[in-house]
């Protein structure tokens, strides 16, 4: 669901769609889930031993494939989610309420003002944190929010969600069984052996035909 919102000039055509909350996050597999839990936190045991003891680093969790595309896509949808940035449009419609309700409302040459100053240093922010659910927690003691009070309350969430995109990056598949290096090994020594026994038994033949003994 979302809410429409006017900018305060009221100019015909400038309705802007601002989402009443944050994107729903998908439900990623148990084995990414434990694959980005082991990332996070890779050494366990602290102390167990004893004060001194450094505990024990955890082996990565190697992802089916199935899981490595689900753990792929999620990152892609991240990286969608932080490209697409806060536009000026936007940021007057997410902020005209916030105004209406302060003790300073900004008449709108003023308001207009402030948003362009803003924009310049919040155009780094996704869009789609700029929704109802960010704009009620902005804390400005009442008053027209700075750059600062905004990007408190949604520089964080931004700042996850790139960890976590940059953390999907680095998680591994494991290996294809019929592709293993030993595997490949063990079937080549096998063609080998089986070439050096028809050498043998060719030799043995060519022996018994010159008179020879085997």
């Amino acid at each position: 669901m979302s809410n429409l919102t006017r900018r305060p000039d009221g100019a015909a055509g400038t309705a802007v769609t601002i989402p009443t909350a944050n994107p729903v996050e998908p439900v990623l597999p148990v084995e990414v889930n434990q694959a980005l839990e082991v990332l996070a936190n890779p050494i366990v045991g602290k102390g167990t031993l004893g004060p001194h003891d450094p505990g024990y680093r955890q082996a990565p969790v190697l992802l089916s494939l199935n899981g490595w595309r689900v753990a792929q896509d999620e990152a892609d949808r991240l990286d969608d989610l932080l490209d697409d940035r806060i536009g000026l449009d936007q940021l007057a419609a997410w902020l005209a309420p916030l105004n209406a309700a302060i003790r300073n409302p900004q008449p709108p040459e003023a308001f207009q003002a402030r948003i362009r100053g803003l924009i310049v240093m919040l155009d780094d922010l996704p869009a789609c944190l700029f929704n109802a659910a960010t704009r009620r927690a902005i804390d400005a003691d009442g008053f027209f929010p700075s750059h600062t009070d905004i990007r408190r309350v949604i520089g964080p969430i931004a700042e996850g969600w790139a960890t976590r995109r940059d953390a999907l990056r680095r998680l591994r598949r494991a290996p294809d069984r019929a592709q293993q290096p030993v595997a490949r090994e063990r079937i080549g020594h096998g063609e080998n052996l089986g070439r050096v026994a028809e050498r043998l038994a060719g030799d043995v033949i060519a022996l018994k035909r010159d008179g020879g003994t085997a």
